[in-house]
């Protein structure tokens, strides 16, 4: 699935992803970040790049504990994107 086909927007962080560029990111940034992922996931064909993906989604969950917020906060109440 092309990536356009996201409706949510995926954070500018610099290469090399790391802990301190989740936390650096401000919340509402952050939260639209975990449902972008969340929808790549769910549509990526390969299960290798569905692996690689999860990891980047539990550690963007990791920093909104570091926060002090519950690790699902991003959910939409409807549900997952998928």
């Amino acid at each position: 699935m092309p990536e356009s086909d996201n409706p949510y927007r995926a954070a500018d962080l610099p290469t090399g992803w790391t802990t301190e560029a989740f936390d650096a990111l401000p919340v509402p940034e952050l939260i639209e970040h975990l449902r972008h992922l969340d929808h790549r996931m769910a549509r990526h064909p390969d299960a290798y790049g569905r692996w690689w993906i999860s990891k980047e989604l539990s550690e963007a969950r990791r920093s909104l504990v570091r926060r002090g917020l519950d690790q699902d906060s991003w959910i939409p109440e409807t549900g997952r994107a998928r």
